[in-house]
């Protein structure tokens, strides 16, 4: 008899161990599931933060076409080419007209504090041989200056 009752009590003890160790599991679970749940939620606002971010880039983006010849004939197949361009607020930039004189390098400041995605000049040639036009867009980032050159060649012609 007595080596029942010692089961008996070995076995409630082992077993109440073991439902001590079943419920601390459950409650892990339960966290666990409450992380899931979170861990979801985040991950769909982070969708909607991405798909926002897409939609407004692709709103504010531009569409440019020109012709790859200069000239475009009738009955002749004419490529086209079609550019996408991204139109956002940009830091601030100076925009240089660059002109050269032999080995006379003069930069002349013509756009101040720009923040546009583009910007418009006007280009005055006063004679044929004046088809260049050379520009430094200069951004102010940080203590750095970054300089980003472009430059042009025109046909230019007199006005008829």
């Amino acid at each position: 008899m007595r080596q029942i009752v010692k089961t008996l009590l070995l076995l409630l003890v082992l077993a109440s161990c073991n439902n001590e160790k079943i419920r601390e599991m459950e409650d892990q679970i339960e966290v666990y599931k409450k992380d899931i749940a979170s861990l979801k939620q985040q991950n769909k606002i982070l969708k909607d933060s991405l798909n926002y971010r897409t939609y407004e880039k692709l709103k504010n983006t531009l569409v440019s076409c020109f012709p790859v010849e200069k000239d475009v004939f009738v009955g002749k197949s004419n490529t086209i080419i079609v550019q996408f361009y991204e139109n956002w607020k940009l830091p601030p930039y100076d925009v240089y007209q660059v002109t050269k004189n032999g080995k006379e390098v003069k930069k002349d400041l013509i756009l101040k504090d720009q923040t546009g995605f583009y910007y418009e000049i006007d280009f005055h040639p006063n004679t044929i041989q004046e088809d260049l036009l050379e520009l430094e867009t200069v951004f102010k980032i940080d203590s750095q200056p970054l300089v980003i050159k472009s430059r042009v060649n025109f046909d230019v012609k007199y006005k008829k």
